[in-house]
């Protein structure tokens, strides 16, 4: 029976350090993602400025040109 009981104790050690392990995985891939959106929204608005900026360049190249 302590036999047992010390097999337990080890298995819920684990499981709290495996548990601990992935909560601060998981922070750590929330904080990512955050990063990641941030990013994507910035070259979003990067990529509409240039698309902005070429259309004015285009309107601005004589007909014969284009």
């Amino acid at each position: 029976m302590d036999k047992e009981l010390q097999a337990l104790e080890l298995k819920l050690d684990e499981l709290i350090a495996v548990n601990a392990s992935l909560r601060r995985d998981n922070a750590r891939l929330r904080q990512s993602l955050v990063e990641a959106q941030v990013q994507k929204d910035q070259l979003a608005t990067q990529m509409q400025a240039a698309g902005s900026k070429l259309k004015s360049l285009l309107e601005r190249l004589p007909e014969a040109v284009q």
